[in-house]
């Protein structure tokens, strides 16, 4: 696969990643937490079938890849779980933002840099530009953030931490960690 077709299944894969996220975001915020709730579920239906059939673009671009696509609705499954139980809407924005914009920047930076170091199975640069983009994130929204009452040191602490977290997680499961650690970080520091 060139590096042309690579960028475009990866843009493909984060346009995917960012729509889900955000779109989900928008139907739980504006108009029904349970019918978001219903079609994250629907949606992970649809990512099994899309994966296990040999018609789509989207099973053709992502089958030789981690499991991310399912991680990405089990993390966002959870993550509403979690709210069910212990509802506090800053954390499930936090989690939400983590990881519909930090994942998303983290998956295309090393497609423009020339050397591609790679660090506990991921690369380097992309696991730097996750922890950059979830810093400069926080502080972009710490105007949000105070308004909740979340700290200046709390909110780069929470954004730091679900950086290492990100780096440590393998094969795509930062898309499960990020949204439940994120949410479970804020909750715990407000």
């Amino acid at each position: 696969m060139s590096l042309t077709e690579k960028i475009k299944a990866e843009l493909f894969r984060k346009f995917f990643h960012f729509g889900v996220v955000f779109g989900h975001f928008i139907i739980i915020s504006f108009i029904n937490f349970w019918l978001g709730f219903a079609l994250l579920i629907l949606g992970l239906v649809v990512v099994y079938i899309f994966r296990h059939s040999k018609v789509s673009k989207f099973a053709n671009s992502t089958r030789k890849r981690s499991l991310g696509q399912y991680y990405l609705f089990v993390g966002l499954i959870l993550a509403n779980c979690i709210y069910i139980f212990y509802p506090n809407n800053l954390a499930l924005i936090f989690a939400y933002f983590a990881l519909g914009i930090s994942d998303v920047i983290a998956g295309f930076v090393p497609y423009f840099m020339a050397e591609k170091t790679k660090i506990n199975g991921k690369v380097e640069i992309s696991t730097t530009s996750l922890l950059y983009a979830s810093v400069v994130f926080g502080i972009l929204n710490l105007i949000c953030l105070l308004f909740f009452r979340l700290p200046l040191v709390k909110a780069i602490f929470a954004t730091l931490l679900l950086g290492m977290i990100e780096f440590f997680s393998r094969k795509g499961s930062d898309n499960i960690t990020v949204p439940i650690l994120g949410y479970l970080i804020v909750l715990l520091l407000v």
